[in-house]
């Protein structure tokens, strides 16, 4: 059995059944037992929300805690115990030669999850970025002053509007 704490101290049990699957394919419209929704689970917060919504409710109800309450237990690292908690359970509802396949794609994904944040936060800290922006803050500076000097080629010379008469002499007295 599996556990998360949400924000404001509730600790959760997930033990997934065949009536659970059962019941949020039925709610949801959502496989738990499907590799996509694996996927879409550590992507989708709203729907890892709702499925853990459908799974922990009885528990839920029993703390009198509402599914709105329930909802706004699940922000910052609790997301994180959450979902962890979810795909273990989820794993461990398979037998064991599918468990150990799952179990293997589950740290290939964490590896790849850690691999690429860490790939994003070094683009973020280093030079790079700072010099694609410049360049294509750059780019736009000489866009805008182009047509800013080709409006100026189609416009009046003198700074100021065209007489409404189409006159530019004054009228003669």
């Amino acid at each position: 059995m599996h556990s998360f704490a949400d924000r404001h101290d509730h600790t959760w049990k997930l033990d997934i059944t065949i009536p659970d699957t059962h019941r949020v394919r039925r709610e949801l419209d959502v496989d738990l037992l499907d590799l996509q929704t694996y996927e879409k689970l550590t992507i989708d917060w709203v729907l890892l929300a709702q499925v853990l919504w459908v799974l922990c409710r009885e528990q839920a109800e029993q703390q009198s805690v509402s599914e709105e309450e329930f909802g706004r237990g699940l922000a910052g690292e609790a997301i994180d115990r959450a979902t962890e908690a979810l795909l273990e359970a989820v794993v461990d509802f398979f037998p064991p030669r599918r468990r150990r396949l799952l179990q293997q794609v589950h740290a290939k994904a964490q590896q790849l999850e850690t691999a690429s944040t860490a790939h994003v936060e070094t683009i973020l800290s280093g030079d790079r970025l700072d010099q694609l922006l410049k360049t294509k803050l750059d780019a736009l500076d000489r866009e805008l002053e182009a047509s800013l000097a080709d409006a100026s080629l189609c416009g009046s010379t003198s700074g100021r509007p065209p007489d409404s008469s189409g006159s530019t002499s004054p009228p003669a007295v």
